[in-house]
């Protein structure tokens, strides 16, 4: 594994009660690749992926489950589904939680990604 993910890895082990950010916050905090790091666990250990989108303040990365989902984040949720044997995307919005027309067109949006990622 990666020297920079493991890193990542081994303080959210230690901090367990710390926030969870996503591969891509992780990814432009700590500068490495998403993918390169997501071929380096073994497909069938991924079975649930959260998702929440970012804020950036200062150049770093924030996942304070308040944002969006941003479009990279699809692109790499549709990879890692691609990739692994995903059985459950879990959408992290407990902060700003927007009016159920738009949450409802967030989650339609995450099935048609995830759909399309195991289908083509």
């Amino acid at each position: 594994m990666d020297h920079r993910a493991y890193r990542v890895y081994e303080d959210r082990r230690r901090r367990p009660g710390a926030p969870q950010s996503t591969a891509d916050d992780n990814s432009q905090n700590h500068d490495f690749d998403p993918l390169d790091w997501l071929h380096e666990v073994e497909a069938d250990f991924i079975r649930q992926v959260h998702i929440v989108g970012y804020s950036i303040r200062d150049g770093v990365y924030h996942d304070r489950h308040s944002e969006p989902i941003q479009d990279n984040l699809y692109e790499l949720l549709r990879e890692v589904v691609s990739y692994a044997p995903v059985e459950a995307v879990i959408l992290e919005r407990d902060v700003d939680i927007p009016a159920v027309g738009e949450l409802a067109a967030e989650l339609h949006r995450l099935e048609e990604t995830c759909e399309r990622a195991r289908h083509g």
